[in-house]
């Protein structure tokens, strides 16, 4: 069912937004819902041809038929819009999380050394938020160059005006 995918995105971004730390990038999940995308332009498209057809032969296509396809190309439109609404707002939690770390100074470290830490360290310092890592493992790779290019601006603003 169209929608799916992007539900359940969302179902793990609603769970995710109070963690402690930013969870796994969702690679299938991400993928699955643009592929659904793809799929329903390729609908949309032959949707539009049929109206088309329709357009130039008046007098063979009634005007239920008509009324039918406007619905299933307003319907397919929506789908898409929804996907892209989730496939956003989710990037926008997770930029959100990042930003949040690169505030608060908070190192990134890579999930290796969170393992070996955590069974050293079981005192790690918090932040006032109780945000205490950012495993970059857990990042995408768009993710990664986001997180460092902010975090050089973040330090240049702080260095410019604290």
């Amino acid at each position: 069912m169209y929608g799916d995918a992007a539900n359940k995105l969302m179902l793990e971004a609603k769970r995710s937004s109070n963690l402690n730390e930013v969870p796994l990038y969702q690679h299938d999940l991400i993928k699955d819902i643009v592929q659904e995308m793809s799929d329903l332009n390729r609908d949309v498209e032959y949707l539009d041809e049929q109206q088309k057809i329709q357009d130039e032969e008046v007098e063979d296509i009634g005007e239920e038929e008509r009324k039918v396809n406007q619905c299933q190309l307003f319907v397919t439109h929506l789908s898409m819009r929804r996907n892209k609404r989730c496939l956003l707002a989710y990037q926008k939690l997770r930029a959100d999380k990042i930003d949040e770390f690169s505030w608060l100074n908070i190192d990134p470290v890579l999930s290796s050394e969170t393992n070996r830490n955590s069974k050293k360290d079981t005192d790690a310092p918090t932040s006032p938020f109780g945000v205490t890592k950012l495993a970059l493992d857990n990042l995408s790779h768009h993710e990664q160059e986001y997180f460092k290019r902010y975090q050089e601006l973040v330090l240049d603003f702080k260095s410019m005006h604290f």
